[in-house]
């Protein structure tokens, strides 16, 4: 029904088990809403994807036990918020969610028979209660109540009891006296106990009707359709990528003469390039599946029509028919798409068929209350921006660049490295359109950025930046606190910033501007290497017998609050050239944010803080935040990772502790206040590395941070005697999830072949246990155990071999090495490079070892690899950055590659020959 919203009320007895039959009538039938009684959910799987439709937002109300249950099932063009209602007795469950674009609230109920009369008059009381200040209201229920008013042949008291509040309440009963429960057994009398009501307002717009089939039980499905027109803004449209590619390959510098022109053609190019996304039932629902599910649905018709013994027979086989379709196209499309793997399959294709597996490919769209509503996405804007704040740029000064940014191997170099389906920003051009065009228009393209570098002012169009709000994992998705922007830079802006960035790291390595233990977004530093170097202090400490506090900083919207001005100063004082000071302070000043709702776009001219999506904005805040390396309390040091900070306080008491901590913390404050960031004590903890429960006083602005026994910290959850219990447990779970996939792969008739499982395996498993494996491999052994045993199990599967396989054996068929082997490579290569490259952790490293300081048993599992092999890593050369200013030059970048190669080659040479032990044979 064209223009109009349509609910369907069902009574499902089992979404898991008819999730597909739903899924068919809500997408064949095009319906906007459904009201779903007897679930039979669990809440522990509400966010899964065991129950989950693609197209549909979800919301449930489980039941404890399995049964009974209700949920909403609403599509993802609409967005809509939960209504909350009063906790109700255990056997009845009612969700309810309005939708502002309609302004309608709809609402789902199950009573369950058990339901004592008292009790039933409480829970509907309670929901009546928490709908009464909205004015229209639609409510689809199974009440398991008898009365004449709908339908039925008698009134039962339950009926009488609910009629009564209906009328209290000025609720209107949409029910026409069919019945909406037929039993599929002969003499057994149909009855109406699936009620709708409605709120006054709606009555005159809505259409009740009974369909003449039921979704996986024996009550029929409702319709009500509801005359409020649906926005056709939401709908999703499907983009023929080859069909844009083409078009953009026969452009010439005729119809391009700058990158306004190219935004224009290819706006047009994408409107003649789209359709509109039709979504289908699941792909093994086939023609064969569709016309059984027909049968099955006429089937149901004419029983209910005529209930003889011939039509209930009739029924019971189509509805076996029916079964068994489903099953046989299930595992026949399976087993081809586990075909479709195979050892010539490519890396790309294989990782795309992961993600399938995964999730992770699955484009599944959150809801956004800020798309429906323009006066809740004002309030977004000024959290996150503030206020329009344009500044007068005549006194930004600055030197003009006299080099061109780009030239045609770099453009190629940029293009080519990065992902051609990175989102884009509000012109749409993605780096697999730009890899697309001719020669000569590039050469235009080009000519135009570097007029604008050179002037040392990007164009409006480079700056203006569209913002998308993302879901923030655990929150509530109908508030502000559930979402967090995005900035989508344009691609053209991207590329200039790419080839700015490349120059601006010249400078910080080669004047050292960035503190060591500044681990973000820097060649050869990792979360890793950030955690190890951690881990490696406080083994220290307990060598040393100190204790060992760390206070997790948590700074409350940090990018966005990097004043403009103060790093253009930062930048200054360090030296920064200054055509790049000009060119990174005129692009965050009046840059321009778009924030797209249903009915309009808003607008934002701001000129503060660093766009989170651009290329720069990781090493900027770390320049912003170096002069907090700089605060020195004895015993006490900073670990930073872009915006997460850890303070680690080492003392011999816990009174030196907190008098320590709490003096850096102090200075901390101070120095985050004059950089205008807030730092959040709520969110801020702390821990204490010792088997105690005692307590730290440490205080931020008179509240006292909270004390916790283990913590998450860049992937790796740290508990305070670094057992890593939650941390192994967790991982397991993650990784029992993924074995799931590989024995479901592998448990196929056909099977997929050994080379391609062992793909898999390293894809799915190896690579999860592979992260962190530096820093939970100090974990005790009986929580290590188990990690290797699901490796072992995945391989098993991976190779077809039986439980009763020696392991060494499992090891030689598969080709792979054990778990304990594997990671204590990854150890050993990032010991090297961080020797190498001389990092905070190479440094750490090669102190302990002149120290001498090695107990077995209070060393890290990384210190001990680099004793293992320590005549081994003690001959790796520390890597030479040499990069002089180029004769007859006067900036950085011009540090030519030969000139750069022959310094280099030249230092390293002079090393290896002085090096100890280089004279040492191979």
């Amino acid at each position: 029904m064209e223009g109009k919203i349509k609910i369907i009320q069902c009574n499902i007895q089992s979404l898991k088990k008819h999730r597909e039959e739903l899924q068919r009538v809500l997408i064949g039938e095009d319906y906007s809403v459904a009201l779903l009684q007897e679930t039979w959910t669990q809440e522990l799987y509400e966010t899964s994807t065991r129950y989950k439709i693609s197209g549909y937002h979800s919301v449930f109300d489980s039941r404890e036990d399995g049964y009974g249950g209700s949920a909403i099932f609403i599509k993802n063009s609409f967005n809509y918020r939960k209504v909350v209602i009063d906790n109700l007795s255990g056997n009845s469950q009612a969700v309810a969610i309005a939708i502002p674009k309609s302004q309608i609230v709809v609402v789902s109920v199950y009573l369950a028979p058990s339901v004592t009369a008292e009790d039933f008059e409480e829970d509907i009381t309670k929901i009546f209660e928490s709908l009464r200040n909205y004015r229209k209201v639609i409510i689809g229920g199974d009440w398991n109540a008898h009365h004449i008013a709908w339908g039925n042949a008698s009134c039962d008291r339950k009926g009488g009891i609910f009629m009564e509040l209906v009328n209290q309440y000025n609720w209107l009963v949409l029910n026409d006296g069919q019945s909406t429960f037929v039993p599929v057994q002969l003499n057994r009398r149909s009855t109406a106990i699936d009620v709708s009501l409605c709120s006054a307002d709606l009555y005159g717009e809505l259409q009740w009707t009974v369909l003449e089939y039921g979704v996986g039980s024996e009550h029929m499905a409702i319709q009500i359709a509801a005359n409020h027109e649906q926005s056709s803004k939401g709908d999703k449209w499907i983009y023929n990528r080859k069909k844009i590619y083409d078009q953009l390959t026969t452009l010439d510098h005729t119809e391009v003469r700058s990158w306004e022109d190219l935004t224009g053609k290819v706006q047009r190019i994408y409107k003649n390039s789209r359709k509109r996304d039709k979504r289908t039932p699941k792909y093994w629902w086939s023609p064969e599946v569709e016309e059984a599910w027909k049968t099955k649905t006429q089937a149901r018709r004419e029983f209910n029509k005529v209930g003889s013994l011939e039509n209930l027979i009739k029924f019971k086989k189509a509805s076996a028919l029916f079964q068994r379709r489903k099953k046989v196209e299930k595992e026949a499309k399976w087993k081809e798409f586990v075909e479709q793997i195979s050892p010539l399959t490519s890396s790309k294709e294989l990782w795309q068929k992961i993600g399938r597996l995964t999730g992770k490919k699955a484009h599944r769209k959150e809801n956004n209350l800020l798309l429906d509503d323009s006066e809740l996405a004002e309030k977004f804007l000024d959290l996150h921006f503030g206020q329009n704040n344009q500044v007068d740029t005549s006194g930004l000064g600055g030197s003009f660049a006299t080099y061109d940014i780009l030239d045609e191997p770099r453009w190629k170099n940029i293009i080519e490295s990065k992902n051609s389906n990175s989102a884009p920003g509000e012109d749409k051009i993605t780096y697999g359109m730009l890899r697309q065009l001719q020669p000569e228009v590039v050469q235009i393209l080009l000519e135009d950025l570097n007029r604008q570098w050179r002037r040392g002012y990007p164009g409006e169009m480079l700056k203006t930046i569209k913002v998308v709000a993302i879901p923030k994992i655990g929150k509530d998705q109908s508030t502000l606190e559930g979402k967090r922007p995005i900035s989508l830079v344009p691609t053209c802006t991207k590329v200039v910033n790419t080839a700015v960035l490349e120059e601006l790291k010249v400078v910080l390595e080669a004047r050292n501007i960035l503190p060591p233990k500044s681990f973000g977004f820097r060649k050869g530093l990792s979360t890793n290497t950030c955690v190890s170097y951690v881990i490696n202090k406080i083994m220290g400490n307990r060598r040393d017998g100190n204790l060992t506090s760390i206070i997790f900083v948590d700074l409350s919207n940090a990018f966005c609050s990097v004043k403009v001005d103060t790093l253009q100063k930062i930048m200054s004082e360090n030296r920064v050239p200054s055509e790049l000071n000009c060119w990174i302070t005129n692009f965050l000043t009046n840059r321009k944010i778009v924030l797209q709702t249903n009915d309009k776009k808003l607008t934002r001219i701001i000129s503060e803080g660093l766009p989170q999506g651009d290329v720069l904005s990781p090493t900027l805040f770390n320049v912003y935040t170096a002069q907090m390396h700089e605060i020195q309390v004895d015993g006490v040091e900073l670990v930073q990772y872009a915006d997460d900070f850890g303070i680690i306080v080492t003392a011999k008491s816990l009174e030196m502790l907190e008098t320590k901590g709490q003096a850096y913390l102090d200075s901390f404050v101070e120095t985050a206040t004059t950089l205008n960031l807030t730092i959040n004590p709520e969110k801020t903890k702390t821990i204490l590395f010792q088997a105690s429960n005692k307590s730290l006083d440490y205080k931020i602005n008179g509240t006292v941070i909270e004390t916790v026994r283990s913590h998450g910290y860049l992937g790796v959850v740290l508990d305070r005697s670094l057992t890593f219990g939650r941390h192994t447990k967790e991982l397991k779970e993650k990784v029992n999830d993924r074995l799931n996939m590989v024995k479901v792969i592998s448990g196929v008739k056909a099977g997929g072949h050994p080379e391609t499982m062992l793909n898999i395996h390293k894809a799915l498993i190896r690579s999860t246990l592979e992260y962190g494996s530096t820093v939970y491999n100090n974990a005790a052994k009986t929580n290590l155990t188990g990690l290797g045993v699901i490796n072992n199990q995945s391989l098993r599967k991976a190779t077809g071999c039986t439980k009763s396989t020696p392991l060494n054996t499992l090891l030689a068929i598969s080709g792979l090495e054990s778990l304990a082997i594997r990671h204590d490579y990854i150890a050993g290569k990032e010991i090297a490079r961080n020797i190498a490259q001389q990092t905070a952790v190479g440094q750490q490293l090669i102190g302990t070892a002149i120290r001498n300081n090695t107990e077995e048993n209070k060393i890290s599992f990384m210190e001990k690899v680099f004793f293992k092999h320590f005549q081994m890593f003690d001959a790796i050369m520390p890597i030479i950055r040499k990069c002089p200013q180029y004769p007859g030059r006067d900036s950085y970048r011009n540090c030519q590659v030969p000139w750069l190669f022959r310094c280099s080659t030249g230092q390293i040479t002079h090393i290896w020959t002085t090096h100890k032990g280089a004279k040492r044979e191979g």
